[in-house]
């Protein structure tokens, strides 16, 4: 995954900034990951799909894409005497075949919701393969990810009573997880 993402052609582009990189990166690496479980299916009696969360940091910027429901959060603490979370940015949105916005998407392209699920199917309305089910409908169940950017500077770092000792207490930090933890946890 690491190289497909180094390999993305947004890194070759003349005039464009670091965030749109970064999206555009996220979107090759979740376009390549669907044509990888999508080649595997291709003649097998089934296939399977996934959902996925990824995000990447560089130069001040965080950017997380999700595909699904699989979903991430930020988390900053807001001083270093503060011991908490005190700010908490949901950086994905879950992709599920009960949001308005998403049945409208695949019945505009020719699919069908049946029982709350995609192609009666599925019931995220979004994967990373899934093949059987992307060939009833081009366009009805896709990979393309929801992508979320933060301006985040590498805060400081907070040094223990032993210099040798870096302590990254008070640090940002991300919260990745697929449904099963959001089906019982809430952000």
């Amino acid at each position: 995954i690491l190289d497909e993402f180094r390999e993305s052609p947004s890194w070759s582009i003349p005039n464009i900034d670091i965030k749109e990189r970064l999206r555009l990166a996220i979107e090759h690496l979740f376009e390549k990951m669907d044509e990888s479980f999508c080649k595997i299916s291709i003649g097998k009696i089934t296939s399977s799909g996934a959902c996925g969360v990824i995000g990447a940091y560089c130069e001040g910027h965080i950017c997380i894409g999700n595909v699904g429901d699989c979903l991430s959060l930020l988390c900053l603490p807001q001083s270093k005497k503060s011991k908490r979370v005190d700010r908490v940015i949901e950086m994905s949105k879950a992709h599920r075949s009960t949001d308005p916005e998403e049945i409208k998407r695949i019945v505009d392209a020719g699919g069908v919701i049946h029982n709350n699920r995609a192609f009666g199917v599925l019931e995220p309305s979004r994967t990373i393969g899934d093949l059987e089910v992307k060939l009833l409908c081009k366009g009805g169940l896709i990979s393309k990810p929801y992508i979320q950017m933060f301006s985040l500077p590498m805060p400081s770092i907070y040094y223990e009573s032993n210099p040798d000792v870096i302590m990254k207490k008070y640090m940002p930090f991300v919260i990745m997880a697929s449904d099963g933890c959001w089906d019982i946890l809430k952000s």
